[in-house]
């Protein structure tokens, strides 16, 4: 019976996960680094991360680009997410970033010092997924695959430009759009 039923359980597993979905605006805000690739900017061609923050109960999401994904950037990033959505949530869920985690031992977490200090600047309870579990931040991750249709393959003349660039497609089209899961428009 063990080896029937061997094949049919990582698909009823995989079926079954349950999603979470926040009860409240301001809840939640998902976090997460997507590789964009290389572009040309100003005549030179330079990697560049993007950088993508959703609001776990409406969907609305943030996006720039950056240079690297250190500390620095990320905390930049972030400040300009909480200003763009006019406030800060309640949560943030992370990856298991080295740039904002000490050490990590199954459950427990040991965050960064500096980290630690913008989290109690900014007021707001930062979390992280289960290691190899990225579907429990599933709400960036899904707007990550939504943009893969929007990469700017253009030579621009600065990050800035490009970023604006970005910003326009996030809110003439992504934040305009009426999502599939709530059923309401962003």
């Amino acid at each position: 019976m063990k080896e029937f039923v061997q094949p049919y359980r990582k698909a009823f597993k995989e079926s079954h996960t349950r999603r979470y979905e926040t009860e409240e605006p301001g809840e939640q805000m998902q976090v997460d680094w997507k590789e964009a690739g290389l572009y040309q900017i100003d005549g030179e061609i330079i990697p560049l991360m993007i950088f993508v923050a959703t609001l776990s109960y409406s969907r609305m999401s943030y996006v720039c680009f950056a240079e690297r994904q250190d500390r620095e950037h990320l905390l930049h990033c972030l400040t300009n997410a909480f200003e763009y959505f006019g406030g800060v949530t309640e949560k943030v869920m992370f990856d298991n970033m080295k740039t904002i985690i000490s050490r990590r031992s199954g459950p427990e977490v040991d965050w960064n010092e500096k980290f630690l200090d913008f989290v109690d600047h900014y007021g707001f309870k930062p979390t992280v997924h289960r290691p190899y579990r990225p579907q429990t931040k599933g709400k960036v991750e899904r707007f990550i695959g939504y943009m893969n249709g929007w990469l700017e393959t253009s030579s621009v003349r600065s990050l800035h430009e490009l970023n604006v660039k970005l910003l326009r497609w996030v809110e003439e089209t992504a934040n305009q759009r009426t999502h599939s899961t709530t059923e309401r428009n962003l």
